[in-house]
């Protein structure tokens, strides 16, 4: 499995497991994005103070991408997101339908930002 280092980023980002109640350094979740404990999703409390932009994400490999998630296109974490309308093999890419841009063709194993929330 590949790894999901390669993805855009802010500059202040803490990691927690919400079902293991547990803080975690960059080091220990980047690889995957899952708690090492019990592999479940890592949220992401991300912030630029630069734009005042305040995000939950959790990070995805394009494959478990569904409807209805919000994503983030590269570059712009600090802007909008886009909901996920449908998801659709295109050769070997996926095609990620979304809302206010169309279709976005990526790698299945690459990272993708899903934002969850704000704080």
């Amino acid at each position: 499995m590949a790894s999901l280092e390669g993805v855009n980023r802010l500059s202040c980002e803490k990691f927690t497991c919400h079902q293991c109640e547990k803080n975690y350094s960059d080091d220990d979740v980047r690889k995957t994005w899952r708690c090492p404990d019990c592999g479940d999703y890592i949220y992401i409390y991300a912030e630029d103070a630069d734009s005042n932009t305040r995000i939950v994400l959790l990070r995805k490999r394009a494959s478990e991408v569904t409807e209805g998630d919000m994503v983030h296109l590269p570059g712009s974490l600090t802007k909008e997101c886009n909901q996920v309308l449908g998801v659709r093999v295109i050769g070997n890419k996926l095609g990620l339908g979304l809302k206010g841009y169309g279709t976005y063709k990526i790698s299945p194993e690459d990272p993708v930002n899903i934002r969850t929330g704000s704080w």
